[in-house]
C-alpha cells in the first residue's frame, strides 16, 4: 500500500512526508519581523514543522505535524504504466517487422 500526495502513490510513509515537506513552502512577507516556515519529513512517522524570525534568523518552537495520508495501489498504478509499455512496444514490433516483410 501507498500513499497519495499530489497524484503521485509514494510507496512508504515516509516518502510520502518527504514529498509533504518538500512543498512546504515559505511563508511571510520578507519584511522585517516576517516568520518563515520550515519542514522536516521525520522517520517517526511525522513532519516536523518550525517557525525563524527573517530578521534575526531566531527560530521558533518546533512542532510535529501528520498530514493526512490517502491511501493508494502503487503496484496496480505502476503495474498498469508497465502492462501499457509492453503493449506499444509489441505493437512496434510487429509493425517494424511488417514493414520488412512487405519491402522484400
Amino acid at each position: 500500500m501507498g500513499y497519495k500526495y499530489q497524484a503521485v502513490c509514494h510507496d512508504t510513509l515516509y516518502d510520502f512526508h518527504v514529498a509533504f515537506a518538500q512543498s512546504c513552502h515559505a511563508s511571510g512577507s520578507g519584511q522585517l519581523g516576517a516568520i518563515y516556515l520550515s519542514c522536516t519529513a521525520d522517520s517517526g512517522g511525522y513532519v516536523v514543522m518550525q517557525s525563524y524570525n527573517a530578521s534575526n534568523g531566531t527560530p521558533g518552537t518546533a512542532w510535529n505535524y501528520t498530514p493526512q495520508a490517502i491511501p493508494c495501489e502503487v503496484s496496480l498504478t505502476n503495474q498498469t504504466g508497465f502492462m501499457w509499455e509492453l503493449a506499444l512496444i509489441l505493437i512496434a514490433g510487429f509493425s517494424i517487422r511488417a514493414i520488412i516483410k512487405a519491402f522484400q
